[in-house]
């Protein structure tokens, strides 16, 4: 593999991610003169310097390319080092933005904005020559279509990512493993199914749970099912949507998934229900001084 400063051109560890609904943010923002798209890309651009401060960009392992709703990790090269660099760095990213571990500063709006977000782990070729801002290769192709494909907001691994661990870095998948469960990730259209395997890996933290006082944090993912109450709101609250029935299955989806994932979570079983919260989620948002908004 070519590989310097300059230019990586080789098999790597490629990472997509993009935000959903995107599109409709921007058009409701010009349409409104709102500059909330700006607080949602600039809480993303808060993250990417978050993570520069870690080991993995430091020590050029991990590189990142923004553009728009689109951010791309890549490795130096296809070594277990950057294996572990770039899969650590791709699943907090994803955490991190769908329970908005960060505070957006900028008026109008304030606190944190969760971010939804689809995207992939892969492996396979990958050209980058930063200083002409030139890149392609099959490893980002691939990458970029599992990323589209997916009906939900969530996080997978490809099946040459899975693949290529399992074969030459076994032992780091024991260490992974935990965070990933085997699912029938949710596609667009019968082409994309045909396409990739029903079953892939996709994130979901384990049984980690999150300290604090608050009388429901502490089930294991509970901050994920906040994040995913909140993104609801948000599209409830977005009357700009043009297909919010077909939107709002994406959502139902991701829910699914938490649902398989944590099925003792309450806070998770009457999100977006016409029906009343259960005792526990009742509090909860009567604490946070919140109302369920529908759907």
């Amino acid at each position: 593999m070519e590989n310097n400063k300059n230019i990586i051109d080789g098999d790597c560890w490629v990472a997509y991610f993009d935000i959903l609904g995107f599109r409709g943010e921007v058009e409701w923002a010009e349409k409104n003169h709102n500059k909330f798209i700006l607080s949602m890309c600039e809480c993303a651009y808060e993250e990417r310097k978050l993570k520069e401060k870690f080991e993995e960009f430091t020590n050029g392992l991990v590189k990142i390319i923004c553009f728009s709703d689109t951010f791309i990790f890549y490795s130096s090269n296809d070594s277990e080092e950057c294996l572990s660099a770039i899969e650590h760095t791709a699943r907090q990213f994803f955490r991190t933005m769908f329970t908005a571990k960060w505070q957006a500063e900028k008026e109008p709006h304030s606190g944190n904005i969760p971010v939804p977000l689809r995207g992939c782990l892969n492996y396979g070729h990958f050209y980058a020559d930063r200083d002409k801002n030139i890149y392609w290769g099959s490893a980002l192709n691939e990458a970029y279509e599992l990323a589209e494909s997916q009906d939900w907001i969530g996080y997978v691994l490809s099946e040459k990512a899975k693949s290529q661990i399992g074969k030459c870095h076994f032992n780091y998948w024991k260490t992974i493993g935990p965070y990933y469960k085997e699912y029938n990730v949710p596609m667009k259209d019968l082409k994309t199914k045909k396409l990739f395997k029903k079953k892939l890996y996709a994130y979901y933290a384990g049984e980690h749970k999150v300290s604090s006082l608050d009388i429901l944090r502490d089930h294991a993912g509970f901050d994920l099912a906040d994040g995913l109450f909140r993104m609801w709101i948000n599209i409830k609250d977005n009357n700009n949507l043009t297909d919010k029935q077909k939107i709002s299955k994406k959502y139902r989806n991701t829910k699914d998934f938490l649902l398989e994932a944590y099925p003792a979570l309450p806070v998770l079983k009457d999100i977006g229900e016409n029906k009343s919260l259960c005792p526990l989620c009742s509090l909860w948002l009567k604490i946070k001084g919140k109302t369920l908004w529908q759907i």
